[in-house]
C-alpha cells in the first residue's frame, strides 16, 4: 500500500488498488471497465474526473468533493463514502443500491445540481441523503430507505416509488411525481401545495 499526500494535482489513472490518497485534487481518466480496489481517499478533490462505466469496489470516500465529474453506470460496489459532496455531475445509471450496507447513515451523501436519471437507488439505505436540484427522472427508488432524506427542487418525473420510506423526508419544490401514498411509508413526509395535489390525484381528489 502507498501513500499519496499533498495538495498537487494527482490523475486517477495512476492510483493503484490499495492506495491511501490525501488531500490531492484529483483530475483525469479511468478507462471504461477499469478496476480500483481498496483505495482510500480522504479529504480530495475530483474534478472533472471521467469515471464512467469504471469500477471502484470497496474503496472509502471521507471528506471528499466531486465537481463536473462524470459517473454515468460507475459501478460503486461495496463502497462508502462519510461526508461527500457530488456537485454538477453526470449520474445516469448510477447504482447506489450497491454502496456498503450502513454506509451513508452516519454523514449522509449529498448531491447538488446532478444528473441522475435512471439511477439505481432499490433498497438502497440513503437515510438522511441530500438531492438537491437534481434531475432523477426515471430512478428506480422502490424499497430505499430515504427517511429524513431532502429532495428539494429534484425533477422526479417516471421515478418509481414502491415501498419507499419517506418518513421525514422534504420533497417540497420537487416536481415530476406521482405515486400512491398508500403503497409507500410517508408519515412526516413534506411536500407544497403541488405536491400534495399530485398525491391527492390516487384518491380521485382534485384541487383547484
Amino acid at each position: 500500500m502507498t501513500r499519496a499526500e499533498s495538495s498537487d494535482e494527482l490523475s486517477i489513472d495512476q492510483v493503484r488498488d490499495g492506495d491511501v490518497v490525501t488531500g490531492r485534487l484529483v483530475t483525469g481518466s479511468l478507462a471504461r471497465g477499469r478496476t480500483l480496489a481498496d483505495v482510500e481517499f480522504d479529504d480530495c478533490e475530483f474534478t472533472g474526473c471521467e469515471l464512467e462505466g469504471a469500477r471502484l469496489v470497496r474503496c472509502t470516500f471521507t471528506e471528499c468533493r466531486f465537481t463536473a465529474c462524470n459517473l454515468s453506470m460507475t459501478d460503486l460496489v461495496d463502497s462508502r463514502f462519510s461526508d461527500v459532496v457530488v456537485a454538477r455531475c453526470k449520474g445516469l445509471a448510477l447504482n447506489l443500491a450497491v454502496l456498503a450496507p450502513g454506509s451513508l447513515v452516519a454523514d449522509p451523501l449529498r448531491f447538488e445540481d446532478c444528473r441522475l436519471d435512471l439511477a439505481c437507488l432499490q433498497e438502497a439505505d440513503l437515510t438522511g441523503a441530500r438531492f438537491i436540484r437534481c434531475s432523477l427522472r426515471e430512478a428506480d427508488l422502490s424499497g430505499a430507505l430515504l427517511r429524513d432524506a431532502d429532495l428539494t427542487g429534484s425533477d422526479l418525473a417516471g421515478a418509481t416509488f414502491v415501498r419507499t420510506d419517506l418518513r421525514g423526508a422534504d420533497l417540497r419544490g420537487a416536481f415530476g411525481y406521482a405515486f400512491d401514498p398508500r403503497e409507500n411509508r410517508v408519515r412526516g413526509l413534506r411536500v407544497d401545495p403541488e405536491g400534495a395535489a399530485a398525491l391527492l390525484r390516487v384518491f380521485g381528489v382534485e384541487i383547484d
